[in-house]
């Protein structure tokens, strides 16, 4: 279902690979915060996913952080919808959107939130019915923040704010549904969840191409060029890298003999400059970026983005964790094509 990798983010452990190839190569790893709480909700799955896909009860207030929604719609209903959201954090306040990227029907909802100068939220919540009720397992992972707050290390910090965010987040939906305790009660039983670290898999590509960066930037928009790469086995983009829509875009990656099915959700493009998207499988989320940069009468483009590692053994999986790497190799192939695209060889 889904192959990618890095960002200009928080990284540890860098690897540079050098080669003959016009390609330059760079992988590490992006570190996430999280954490996880499951409880038992007095309610039906359709109750409370309906509670969950509005946004308000993620509202928080407190001595180090604000989280607010903006605007009139607080509420998601399908993948690709957006709540307007502003988070306080650190004296800097962060525009952002609370983006709806995958919605099972009393079984999963996941939402990212993305910050306009940087930084990854990504909330999972697991619904079950039992026999009483609901057992909801919610999940919260912050990472990406060096763009966001450059050289101060503010992660560590993050930890707090996130056990508050899901604490709350998780006691007032059980006060909304059992009116025999309240949200204060609950937070007042102290800690019931756990906090933890992952480590998500990052990787950019670079080519330098003999072309301004107005003209990548057409030649990208040009079908024809996805068409090759799709008619060349390569991949079948479509539109999905400059479509200006965040709903669903199908993309198919085919990697030394599997093909990965991906739902990509635009979230940011800067002609020229910057397309940002967020790719979801069935599996995990990655943060995909083609970056453009002027470079001796040309473009520095590159390719950026972070992936999740799947956590669980299944077939897709196992899939991605065989081709990763094989990621170099496939990429290395996939902008020579557009080199070669953009300054009209072969």
């Amino acid at each position: 279902m889904m192959i990618a990798l890095a960002l200009t983010s928080g990284c540890n452990k860098k690897t540079t690979v050098k080669t003959q190839s016009p390609v330059e190569q760079e992988s590490y790893t992006v570190r996430f915060t999280g954490y996880k709480i499951t409880v038992k909700i007095k309610a039906t799955a359709a109750e409370l996913e309906k509670y969950l896909l509005d946004m308000k009860p993620l509202e928080r207030t407190t001595k180090t952080y604000k989280l607010k929604m903006i605007g009139a719609k607080t509420t998601l209903s399908k993948p690709g919808d957006t709540v307007d959201l502003k988070m306080d954090i650190a004296g800097l306040s962060i525009p952002g959107k609370a983006l709806l990227v995958k919605y099972q029907p009393g079984s999963e909802i996941w939402v990212i939130l993305c910050g306009k100068f940087g930084g990854t939220g990504i909330i999972r919540f697991n619904l079950k019915e039992v026999s009483d009720g609901v057992k909801l397992t919610m999940k919260f992972e912050f990472g990406e923040t060096e763009a966001l707050f450059g050289a101060v290390n503010l992660q560590d910090s993050f930890q707090q704010t996130i056990m508050n965010l899901v604490e709350t987040t998780i006691a007032k939906g059980q006060a909304n549904f059992d009116k025999s305790v309240s949200a204060e009660q609950l937070l007042e039983k102290g800690i019931r969840g756990e906090s933890y670290e992952t480590f998500y898999n990052g990787h950019r590509a670079n080519i330098w191409i003999n072309a301004s960066t107005a003209a990548v930037d057409k030649a990208l928009k040009n079908p024809g060029l996805w068409d090759d790469l799709n008619k060349k086995g390569i991949a079948d983009m479509g539109q999905c890298v400059i479509l200006a829509r965040p709903e669903p875009c199908p993309i198919r990656l085919k990697i030394v003999g599997f093909d990965f099915d991906i739902n990509s959700f635009h979230v940011i493009y800067k002609p020229g400059e910057l397309i940002s998207a967020y790719w979801v499988s069935d599996l995990v989320i990655a943060h995909c970026q083609f970056l453009f940069k002027p470079e001796r009468n040309g473009t520095r483009f590159s390719f950026v983005n972070v992936l999740e590692v799947p956590q669980a053994m299944s077939p897709e999986g196992t899939n991605i964790l065989m081709n990763m790497a094989n990621f170099p190799g496939y990429m290395e192939k996939v902008l020579i094509e557009i080199k070669n695209n953009v300054e009209g060889i072969g």
